[in-house]
């Protein structure tokens, strides 16, 4: 299917939804992880290299209660294996934007089915290179990183030494 379209060019987006369980679960399904979170990314990531594309394609992977945002008491912590094929896939496939987007599973329902469209689509629109983004009460959070500034350490205290390598311990033997 994947082969077909690619080769006609009607992808303008990809939406998985494999990784979106509904209601709280403190049970760690690791297996499920596996095979839904990071062997199906994976297996996605890899036939799309088999293919150049002249636009970009964006790749939205969504799942539920994978991140903690606000103080989220149940986690769904198998699917954090998620997040390795999506951060090397924009890295690995040329014009290719993978995205993490996580939601809360309380917010997953069929009430809500007309928000969480908009925001997928939305997130398909957008052009950012953000990998992980996550929903909570209405807002979009994206995970941020800046530089600190630490002072140097004082000399006594790195246990290094110029041009001296330490000796390897040496097992005595019995």
């Amino acid at each position: 299917l994947l082969r077909e379209a690619m080769l006609g060019g009607e992808i303008d987006c990809i939406v998985h939804l494999w990784n979106t369980p509904t209601g709280a679960s403190t049970h760690i399904e690791l297996e499920r992880g596996r095979r839904l979170g990071f062997y199906s990314v994976l297996y996605l990531a890899q036939a799309l290299g088999e293919f150049s594309r002249a636009k970009l394609l964006p790749v939205l992977v969504a799942s539920t209660d994978m991140q903690q945002v606000l103080r989220e008491p149940a986690l769904r912590l198998e699917q954090s294996l998620l997040t390795g094929p999506i951060l090397v896939m924009s890295q690995d496939i040329p014009r290719v934007r993978a995205r993490s987007l996580d939601f809360a599973s309380v917010d997953w329902t069929a009430e809500q089915g007309k928000k969480l469209s908009a925001a997928l689509l939305a997130e398909a629109n957008v052009d950012s290179t953000e990998s992980l983004v996550a929903y909570r009460g209405g807002y979009r959070w994206t995970l941020a990183m800046s530089p600190v500034e630490l002072p140097a350490p004082a000399a006594e205290s790195v246990p290094l030494r110029e041009r001296e390598i330490p000796a390897p311990a040496v097992a005595e033997a019995a």
